[in-house]
């Protein structure tokens, strides 16, 4: 059973249970379409800066858990501080079912409000819940601050290589951006940092891949100021196969955000041997850069600017860097890896019970 949104679970939550679906276990993976979801107090929560999301819920859940839940094995949610994951926790726990949580990095404490949620609410389902899934040592520290003695287990997110294009550069010097246009992503660092290659004398070419969710604007008038219009281009939502298309084409890929958890479109990148550029806040530097999958800078203009003009210049780096950036793929992030990891993990917490995990 997975217990999510659909919304979320369709965007990072199903690939890893889908997988194991289609490995031929015994045991379907069920999507649970409730009657009666709504987002009460949505209006409320926009106005002071909440997302509407945390408000969505269904009353009729605590009713169908009573009725159905029983019937699987494992209980995985993923964990966020909104109404319905947490009732779907809080009652997994009331009836002693094998619970499993996963946050994909959406405990962060940003706020007093969130002490608050985690005192009263959090803190309890982490504490009674079998494993709680992490994506890498950032979020250790963040969920151990909720609750120390949580059950931490590592499961990072995992990519299919299976149909993917392979890095076939047609241009030089042509700088792709893939993700939503939002403050977090810091687009126009990127973009200032187009603009100083450019007063150097080096004026490479960014390609903006991405829905904006609060920042085009902001995005559009860097580049009005900067005078980069015509190396600026806003190529807005994509499929995803002209995603990977673009990533094909392009000679790197950059991701300027700060305080990245898990990024999906690095991850995309890397499985087609695209060189990519993170920040040293990503929550995976780390691990990128022990594998020498990326290049890895600081979030300010000035060193962005160093890093793009290092890699679009550099033959031998872009090659190493696609090397391995796959082999990271190939070893240890790939979907299949992912999934099984997932399988042991569950195979291994439920070896004591009288039950069988399908």
């Amino acid at each position: 059973m997975a217990a999510v949104p659909d919304h979320v679970f369709r965007a990072v939550g199903s690939p890893p249970l889908r997988r194991l679906s289609r490995a031929g276990k015994d045991g379907p993976l069920d999507v649970v379409r409730l009657p009666g979801v709504a987002a009460r107090g949505a209006r409320l929560a926009t106005r002071v800066g909440i997302s509407p999301f945390s408000f969505v819920d269904s009353p009729l859940v605590d009713q169908w858990m009573e009725s159905h839940a029983a019937s699987y094995d494992v209980v995985l949610v993923h964990l966020a501080r909104a109404v319905f994951p947490m009732r779907i926790a809080k009652k997994a726990l009331a009836m002693r079912l094998p619970l499993y949580v996963q946050s994909h990095g959406m405990l962060a404490r940003r706020s007093p409000l969130h002490y608050l949620t985690d005192a009263v609410t959090t803190r309890h389902i982490l504490a009674g819940a079998r494993s709680v899934l992490s994506l890498q040592d950032h979020e250790d520290g963040e969920l151990r601050g909720i609750h120390p003695d949580c059950r931490l287990h590592r499961l990072p997110n995992g990519i299919s290589q299976v149909g993917l294009p392979s890095w076939s550069p047609q241009s030089t010097n042509v700088v792709l951006f893939v993700g939503r246009i939002h403050k977090r992503k810091r687009l126009p660092a990127l973009i200032q940092a187009i603009g100083l290659m450019t007063i150097g004398g080096f004026p490479a070419r960014l390609r903006v891949a991405g829905p904006d969710e609060g920042d085009l604007l902001n995005a559009q008038t860097q580049v009005a100021r900067l005078g980069l219009q015509d190396q600026v281009e806003f190529l807005g939502p994509l499929s995803q196969e002209s995603v990977f298309e673009e990533m094909q084409k392009a000679t790197c890929l950059a991701l300027p955000s700060a305080d990245e958890p898990f990024p999906r479109s690095v991850l995309e990148g890397l499985a087609i041997a695209i060189p990519a550029l993170v920040t040293e806040t990503c929550h995976i530097a780390p691990l990128l850069a022990k594998h020498r999958a990326a290049l890895v800078t600081g979030e300010s203009p000035e060193s962005l600017k160093d890093g793009l003009s290092r890699l679009l210049l550099d033959d031998r780096l872009r090659e190493d860097l696609a090397t391995h950036g796959r082999e990271l793929i190939t070893k240890h992030l790939n979907e299949a890896a992912v999934a099984h990891r997932l399988e042991s993990l569950f195979l291994k917490r439920h070896a004591n019970s009288t039950r069988t995990v399908r």
